[in-house]
């Protein structure tokens, strides 16, 4: 076959080619069955090969999935966000975005899922090509029951950079039905006031908010008593309050010497640190608020808090 024309081709799609493409190289359906059972080449899905022997790489993957959608299809999904690097860990099952009404038939490994305004949505130039962060990340949350499993996407995406609240926000005005619309706007508000993680976000709604407590400061940078530049969760600047905030339910005892030594420089410095774990504003937010409430009004505040409902058990 001379200089195998189908290897430039390959080496651009991780590996993956389509019959089709092969067919407009001039390969006729002989070579392409002697490369499958000569052992060259391993058949992925109906249609499409990987162009080697062994196994077969995650992009590689997106990439066959991709062309097994043919003209138009995109990655999508949790795929799109693991291509982008807002998830770390690939998919056991890669999804694909095929223009609507187009059907094709599933395939192990792999999930097609129809899709309007497609081509308004992709980034056709990116290897493989994929739906653009922001309608994957919309596309994800939709298919989400929890609401700390949403504010860990939309929060975690953002904080990485690899969007913008004002992207998301563009997206999710492109379209008519979304799921969690409005909590959607309240996290996007969130993260605009400094919020950047899921129990953040919890603590500002239903701690601060519910409870009519002063908004505090969040994650801005600031050079404490022992010379260090330290983000910290919450601070209440007029009362010198520091909350911090720590999903783990359990720390290693090395973080819990380096979280000692972050209270004691916030103490050092004539603050108040008050720390708390998900259990504790998940499960009794009222307690929390009067605790910080407590403080605060110690430290100065003149304000009072508020019952956030009927069963609320702020001072119970």
């Amino acid at each position: 076959m001379g200089e195998e024309p189908w290897r430039a081709l390959a080496e651009t799609q991780g590996g993956a080619v389509s019959r089709q493409q092969m067919f407009g190289l001039g390969l006729t359906q002989g070579q392409i069955r002697a490369l499958y059972r000569g052992g060259r080449w391993q058949m992925q899905f109906p249609g499409v090969y990987v162009t080697h022997s062994g196994p077969v790489p995650e992009r590689t993957r997106v990439w066959a999935a991709v062309l097994y959608g043919g003209a138009g299809a995109l990655a999508g999904g949790r795929t799109a966000l693991w291509l982008t690097q807002a998830l770390t860990k690939a998919p056991a099952r890669m999804e694909i975005c095929v223009p609507a009404p187009r059907q094709i038939r599933a395939q192990k490994g792999m999930i097609a899922r129809q899709a309007r305004k497609l081509a308004d949505r992709g980034d056709y130039m990116k290897s493989p090509p994929r739906l653009r962060i922001e309608h994957a990340l919309l596309d994800v949350v939709r298919r989400e029951d929890e609401v700390e499993a949403v504010a860990g996407l939309v929060l975690g995406t953002l904080q990485k950079r690899l969007t913008t609240a004002a992207r998301v926000r563009a997206a999710l005005a492109t379209r008519e039905r979304q799921r969690w619309r409005l909590l959607l706007g309240d996290l996007l508000r969130e993260f605009d006031a400094g919020v950047q993680s899921p129990l953040e976000s919890v603590f500002f709604r239903r701690v601060e908010s519910n409870h009519g407590l002063p908004q505090g400061v969040r994650n801005q940078p600031r050079v404490e008593a022992d010379g260090r530049k330290r983000y910290r969760d919450v601070r209440y600047e007029a009362q010198l309050v520091v909350v911090e905030l720590d999903g783990r339910e359990a720390h290693p005892e090395s973080e819990a010497f380096r979280d000692m030594r972050r209270d004691n420089a916030v103490v050092t410095a004539g603050e108040v640190v008050l720390r708390y774990g998900w259990r504790d504003v998940t499960k009794q937010p009222c307690l929390v608020a009067t605790e910080v409430a407590e403080v605060l009004i110690r430290q100065g505040w003149a304000g009072r808090p508020r019952l956030c409902g009927a069963g609320c058990a702020l001072y119970a």
